[in-house]
């Protein structure tokens, strides 16, 4: 295995204002860590003893577990312990009001709204960090870390891009497992290490295998018109080519199309497809909720802009359709294009003849199988299983 030096002399050069808004955050993160000291020992006496000396995994913080959208670190969360792992996850600061300080959500995960400090009785916890999220390392000491490449971190315009650079140096220096989601990233990081471990997304098959006894109110309504349905499940963020679907709608008239999802980065702008008649967004819709959704739909579409993030995404809306046995509609981004039994499609004309094509082998009971199996192919427990044993192999030399 290949890895880059560890520099501690090494000077980030990044405008002043953004090293002094990263110094004040990281200071505001400590006097949180020192509010409350009494609370903070009795959390770390209890989850102590709730480790009982086994591995922990620490989940550092990131996306919250309420989240609209519940993504690739709850689900290997949710693997690991479901596969008797003890695992911790730390929801981010904004997210802890009005939470107790420890939410038990099964027998071996914890939902943790408290500082790191709190964790520091742990013994070698394994961290789980992504690129861009907090690492609570200083109060871990010892623990080892499994680092997460999920997408095309260069192009991010949340955090500054020599601040994220300089995180992912540190991260493939120091991390005892580095995973990629798709065959983009692990070509474009392989330089760094050549012990990448390629870890594409999931899929809870037996939550979106299982028909729900009722659609949506809102999908029944509008299967009441008579038109086929096709969804989207996701967020409307800046990969999603709101003028593809606009066009696609417009030469469909005799096709619904839903959207479920939050309007992130410009939500406030006026969207071209939202003056459409047969065009449905219907917001944010609760995780749980999802299948009663989803078994409406005829197809599932997935109208991204071809860039360097989604060539390297691995959808887990993909996964979900093949699930429930959907076929699926989308652009030709490179990961998704190594799935099987999906329909691709660039312009609006190639959309209109894929959708049909979908929708004639959707129907077909056979299909649909071939989806479902094709799913079980891809679950989240298999991916956790991939991680423990990486975990293990490094724990045997």
């Amino acid at each position: 295995m290949s890895r880059p030096p560890v520099s501690t002399g090494e000077s980030l050069v990044c405008p002043p204002l953004v090293l002094v808004k990263t110094l004040w955050w990281h200071a505001k993160q400590t006097l949180r860590a020192l509010r409350s000291p009494r609370q903070v020992q009795h959390i770390q006496h209890s989850l102590t003893e709730w480790a009982d000396g086994k591995r922990v995994w620490v989940f550092a913080p990131g996306l919250s577990w309420q989240k609209q959208l519940f993504q690739r670190p709850q689900q290997l969360a949710k693997a690991l312990a479901d596969l008797g792992e003890r695992v911790i996850y730390l929801e981010p600061e904004w997210a802890w009001q009005g939470k107790p300080l420890v939410i038990p959500l099964g027998e071996s995960l914890l939902l943790c709204c408290a500082p790191p400090q709190a964790l520091s009785g742990l013994e070698r916890p394994w961290l789980y960090l992504l690129p861009w999220s907090y690492s609570p390392a200083f109060a871990l000491r010892g623990s080892r870390l499994i680092y997460d490449i999920v997408d095309d971190f260069s192009t991010f315009k949340q955090v500054h891009p020599c601040l994220l650079a300089h995180q992912h140096r540190q991260r493939m220096a120091r991390a005892e497992v580095v995973l990629v989601t798709a065959r983009r990233l692990r070509d474009t990081f392989q330089a760094e290490r050549d012990d990448l471990i390629l870890c594409p997304n999931g899929v809870d098959v037996n939550f979106f295998a299982c028909k729900p006894e009722r659609l949506a109110p809102e999908i029944e309504e509008l299967r009441k018109e008579g038109k086929p349905i096709i969804g989207y499940i996701g967020a409307l963020a800046e990969w999603f080519d709101d003028n593809l679907l606009e066009s696609v709608a417009r030469l469909r008239a005799d096709l619904s199309f839903v959207l479920i999802g939050p309007q992130l980065h410009g939500g406030q702008e006026k969207r071209p497809w939202q003056k459409l008649a047969n065009v449905h967004w219907l917001g944010v819709r609760p995780y749980e909720s999802l299948p009663a959704y989803l078994y409406g739909f005829h197809a599932v579409m997935i109208p991204f802009r071809l860039n360097p993030i989604t060539h390297a995404t691995s959808p887990l809306k993909l996964f979900e359709a093949l699930a429930a046995g959907k076929p699926v509609v989308m652009t030709p981004m490179q990961e998704s294009l190594s799935v099987p039994l999906v329909f691709p499609a660039s312009t609006p004309q190639e959309w209109s003849d894929q959708l049909d094509r979908a929708l004639a082998q959707g129907a077909q009971e056979a299909f649909q199988n071939a989806l479902r199996q094709e799913a079980a192919r891809h679950t989240w427990h298999s991916r956790a299983r991939q991680i423990l044993e990486a975990v293990e192999r490094i724990s045997s030399r």
